[in-house]
């Protein structure tokens, strides 16, 4: 049996998986951390652990998504850089400067 503090810790967990992954638009590991944390504040043991696969497999694609963009960043030229740095909006421009390789 899996005790309420374990529900408790899963469901904060989820809560901020969700959270992140909304920020930066991945919806299908939005939504599938979306329902884990719906199962585990409902305790529902059974359905929580049939979702951690769909959990994990989004996840899994997000890493990879960022890894390709971090790889295609990285290939540029640097005037093609430098194109793409200044044409980012100013709040994003600070985050792409302090981005490591860029």
């Amino acid at each position: 049996m899996i005790d309420s503090s374990a529900f408790t810790r899963a469901g904060d967990l989820s809560h901020s998986l969700k959270g992140a992954s909304g920020n930066v638009s991945a919806m299908a590991l939005f939504d599938s951390a979306k329902a884990l944390e719906q199962a585990c504040r409902q305790k529902k043991r059974q359905t929580a652990w049939s979702l951690l696969e769909s959990v994990q497999s989004a996840y899994e694609t997000v890493c990879e998504s960022a890894k390709q963009f971090c790889w295609q960043i990285e290939s540029m030229k640097p005037s093609e850089k430098s194109d793409f740095l200044s044409s980012a909006p100013d709040t994003d421009e600070k985050i792409w400067k302090t981005w490591p390789g860029l």
